[in-house]
């Protein structure tokens, strides 16, 4: 079998692991988000072994690493055992470097990727309560990438097909759950702090709370979804070129909203929920869309 062929069976094996650990009478926890997090990483290393196995080398590599992985085995005495490649990071982010918005975004695994670290390392016990969450994008990103590989999702997954559409499905919903609660939170936090309180003075104390962000970084104003004053949103930007152009484009990345107001705080797939999305910044650099905050003084 080709390096990609073995990283794809590998990222079913693990994968389906994780599954049955989870669907047992008795779960284990652990273990599924330890097969899960390690079924993501082969996933994206079989993608990239899909457009060439160079994709795996690591910055600093030897001439038998690359024979390897460009499926040269036979003009080197090592084996595939002992070939080094990047890390599940590195993987997911050229991965994501590929296919930009045809995914979902590397960010959402980051608490499975946290949690899979801490079981290895550290020795931590998962909560129950979180592991659902932590999950599904795992599954979600796995679908995707099967999408782009020809994969058949129903062969991949098998008999643990239903489950993983049923835990996707259920985290989905718990999702909005929390993001409705935080919201009626945030909407009551503000009325408690502001009914009382006199209209002129209402608009000083709001203004000045709404003055910065209270962070550092690039970030962009705009109305709180649950007070409708002014929230935050922190994000990244990066320069792409739109396909067959010669320009590039500044794409604003939103990774967290804050609300000074109400105390609203929102974070991956909230953002989402509250129909935050990224989009181009003005390229020809006429105004100013996002707010730089100088860097903190060394």
């Amino acid at each position: 079998m080709s390096l990609r062929d073995d990283l794809l069976a590998s990222a079913r094996r693990l994968a389906t692991a994780a599954l049955e650990e989870y669907g047992r009478q008795e779960p284990n926890h652990d273990f599924a988000l330890l097969h899960m997090a390690d079924a993501v990483e082969h996933i994206a290393k079989a993608y990239l072994c899909s457009i060439s196995g160079a994709l795996l080398a690591e910055q600093k590599f030897d001439i038998d690493h690359m024979l390897i992985l460009l499926g040269h085995d036979d003009k080197t005495t090592k084996s595939r055992s002992e070939i080094r490649t990047v890390g599940a990071t590195e993987a997911i982010g050229r991965v994501e470097k590929i296919l930009k918005k045809k995914i979902p975004e590397s960010k959402l695994l980051q608490p499975l990727r946290e949690m899979r670290n801490g079981i290895t390392h550290l020795g931590l016990r998962a909560d129950p309560s979180e592991v659902r969450a932590r999950l599904a994008p795992g599954i979600k990103y796995i679908n995707a990438l099967l999408d782009e590989l020809s994969e058949v999702r129903q062969e991949f997954w098998d008999e643990y097909g239903p489950l993983s559409d049923a835990l996707v499905e259920k985290a989905s919903d718990e999702l909005r759950l929390r993001f409705e609660q935080k919201i009626l939170q945030a909407r009551s936090q503000f009325a408690h702090r502001f009914s009382d309180m006199p209209e002129t003075e209402r608009t000083r104390v709001i203004g000045v709370l709404a003055s910065g962000p209270g962070f550092f970084g690039l970030a962009e104003k705009i109305k709180c979804p649950a007070c409708a004053g002014p929230a935050w949103v922190a994000g990244r930007e990066f320069q792409f070129s739109p396909d067959g152009e010669d320009f590039e484009l500044t794409w604003f990345d939103p990774r967290s909203l804050s609300c000074r107001v109400c105390g609203l705080m929102l974070g991956g797939e909230e953002l989402g929920l509250a129909k935050i999305a990224g989009h181009v910044l003005d390229s020809h650099g006429d105004e100013a869309p996002g707010y730089w905050l100088p860097s903190p003084p060394s």
